[in-house]
């Protein structure tokens, strides 16, 4: 039977073969996009271009009425395409303004939305369609699982697996559940309601949260223990937790005809888990080996493929009526993709999560928050409800501090820290962004009205007082109880001499001075900038070189040697090779680390600024190619 693996390498040398593996990558683009755009025009696959003159959107069954009425079910296209462009100027202007104030460019976004709905000059000019509403909701809601998926690093994850797990799931199921009962027995919101809007609220922002990390990061503070990494994945963890249970929640409690059979819901639930799964991995396993690492433009094409797969599977399973299918298998594809894009190229995914964040800073995220403030009205807001919104909120952060303070007692952080990380959860913006408004369409039809508007009002409210508040707490605090990490290269030493070493022809040479460390035993490899790197002269000016400094060499101690006797004179032995030199050693040494350091900081993504103290009662030496000490 060879003809099995016989089909199976050659497929596999087709696949390899770079201008097949282009030409291949680039028809998949195409047909995916082919897909996406006929799912988002509800076109027929195989005859697009056919007239359709039945209305744009559906009214009575597939889409909704918005409590607020303030987007028409239809408008011009060409209205909508003027109103969507200046409500995005709008909201970019407003955001730059925010920005300089060293607050959330999103609440100047948001600001930027409420102030349209709010004034009645603006209001009645700006008339927008409610399926490119929707669409663009979906478009973010998307982005923001792809940003999830590929910014989430697997080695940081099964390394601390149950701190990542306690704060971005058993905390944030803590904060629900206490919103889920004062939601309930206070404010009188039925069961069903009331777990879908604790989803929505409780997650925390990565658009507030992720930048305030990265600024700690860059200036030290935490670093030595990985705080800011550990509260940007346990965010990631949180985000995709809360969508995940959304889309499970909304398709057992809101159906889309409101008559399906409980127990079919129950068992298709997991059935379209799985599925989703199923293709997730398949499709991820697929972009793995397309496009090839070295072809020219890979990232940009990767950023293509990915962003056309994703938005053909979100679309194309929405159209045929599974929800659920679409966001859990665009996850695990971005992540089983991810996972070797991390390691095939010594730019990892850097490139690929800086284009999907300029789409997000300069695109959908002003769309979004503008979007959202469209629906925020001042004339059904009262003083009750604002009071009613602040308990709820007050309690779910209450519940949320309290519970992440008490999981970082098992963590090995100080009283400092530990405060801190309880607060670092605060900031609500992107998830409640994105899904108040499917909240509200999915459960519109069937409760209150004037449930939904508190509801509603009080994610808008969550944003715009959360937010600021968060990103000041965060950038305040953190430089206070954060310690900053101590940079090795910047102290002080005193210069030893080394004892004299032999060459090889038998001299003596004095070798220059060295850096000495604290203790005689000690050893010391440090990383300093330099401008001219000894190795790599491509290398960017930024990058740091690795220069090692022996702090001091200990000789074995030597016991004073008795006069010696007069003796007969001994033949000569016979010649020896002579032994290597300090500096051959040392060379062999140097070059045997770097390579190990560079595959180390290939293999965790970032830059090493110092290296700590190594303990060593012994001078160095090579064994197996390894140096050790």
């Amino acid at each position: 039977m060879p003809a099995a693996p016989n089909l199976k390498n050659t497929l596999i040398n087709v696949i390899n073969h770079r201008e097949t593996n282009v030409a291949v990558t680039s028809i998949f683009i195409i047909i995916s996009l082919y897909i996406t755009f006929c799912a988002i025009l509800q076109k027929d696959l195989g005859n697009p271009l056919a007239e359709d003159f039945s209305p744009l959107l559906n009214v009575s069954n597939d889409s909704y009425l918005h409590p607020l009425e303030v987007i028409q079910p239809k408008v011009g296209t060409t209205v909508t395409v003027m109103a969507l462009f200046l409500l995005w100027v709008i909201a970019m202007v407003f955001g730059q303004i925010i920005g300089w104030i060293y607050l959330p460019p999103l609440l100047g976004m948001l600001l930027a939305g409420i102030m349209v709905r709010n004034v009645d000059i603006f209001a009645q000019f700006f008339n927008i369609d409610a399926y490119w509403d929707d669409t663009l909701r979906n478009l973010a809601f998307l982005l923001i699982l792809i940003r999830c998926g590929i910014n989430l690093e697997p080695d940081a994850l099964k390394r601390s697996l149950g701190v990542f797990t306690s704060l971005g799931f058993l905390s944030t199921t803590v904060e629900a559940l206490a919103v889920v009962l004062v939601s309930h027995f206070m404010f009188d919101v039925s069961v069903a309601l009331a777990i879908l809007f604790a989803f929505v609220l409780t997650s925390t922002s990565p658009a507030v949260s992720g930048p305030s990390m990265i600024r700690l990061q860059e200036q030290g503070r935490g670093t030595n223990k990985g705080i800011p990494t550990t509260i940007m994945a346990a965010v990631s963890i949180d985000n995709i937790y809360c969508i995940t249970a959304f889309s499970i929640v909304s398709s057992v409690v809101f159906t889309r005809n409101g008559n399906e059979d409980l127990t079919y819901l129950i068992v298709r639930i997991p059935i379209e888990v799985l599925i989703g799964m199923l293709f997730g991995i398949l499709f991820g396993l697929l972009l793995r080996v397309l496009p090839r690492d070295d072809v020219h433009h890979v990232h940009f094409i990767r950023c293509a493929i990915i962003s056309s797969f994703s938005t053909a599977i979100f679309f194309a399973t929405r159209s045929i009526g599974c929800e659920m299918v679409g966001p859990i298998a665009v996850f695990m594809m971005v992540v089983v993709t991810s996972m070797r894009w991390k390691i095939d190229n010594h730019r990892m995914t850097r490139k690929e999560e800086r284009c999907f964040k300029i789409v997000w800073d300069d695109f959908l995220q002003p769309f979004l928050f503008a979007l959202i403030g469209l629906l925020f009205d001042f004339s059904v807001m009262n003083w009750d409800m604002f009071w009613n919104a602040m308990s709820i909120l007050f309690i779910g952060a209450v519940v949320r501090i309290i519970t992440v303070f008490i999981m970082s007692l098992f963590m090995f952080l100080s009283i400092k820290e530990k405060i801190f990380v309880s607060l670092c959860f605060l900031p609500k913006a992107t998830v409640q962004a994105a899904l108040a408004p499917l909240m509200i369409r999915y459960a519109y039809a069937n409760h209150d009205p004037e449930k939904m508007n508190f509801l509603f009002n009080t994610c808008v409210l969550s944003i715009l007082i959360t937010a600021p508040i968060g990103q000041l707490i965060i950038d305040l605090l953190g430089k206070y109880l954060l310690d900053k990490e101590v940079n090795l290269s910047k102290r002080n030493f005193e210069p030893i001499k080394l004892p004299n070493l032999p060459e090889p022809n038998g001299d003596f040479k004095r070798e220059p001075s060295f850096i000495q460390a604290d203790k005689d035993n000690r050893l010391r490899l440090q990383v300093t900038p330099e401008k001219s790197p000894p190795f790599n002269t491509s290398t960017p000016k930024h990058h740091s070189t690795i220069t090692t400094t022996i702090a001091k060499i200990m000789t074995p101690p030597t016991t004073p040697k008795a006069k010696p006797r007069a003796v007969e004179p001994t033949p000569p032995p016979p010649p020896t090779m002579p032994p290597p030199s300090f500096d051959d050693i040392h060379s062999q040494a140097f070059e045997i680390f770097k390579e190990q350091r560079l595959k180390q900081e290939r293999r965790l993504g970032g830059r090493v600024e110092t290296i700590t103290e190594v303990q060593t009662s012994r001078p160095g030496y090579i064994d197996n190619n390894i140096a050790k000490f």
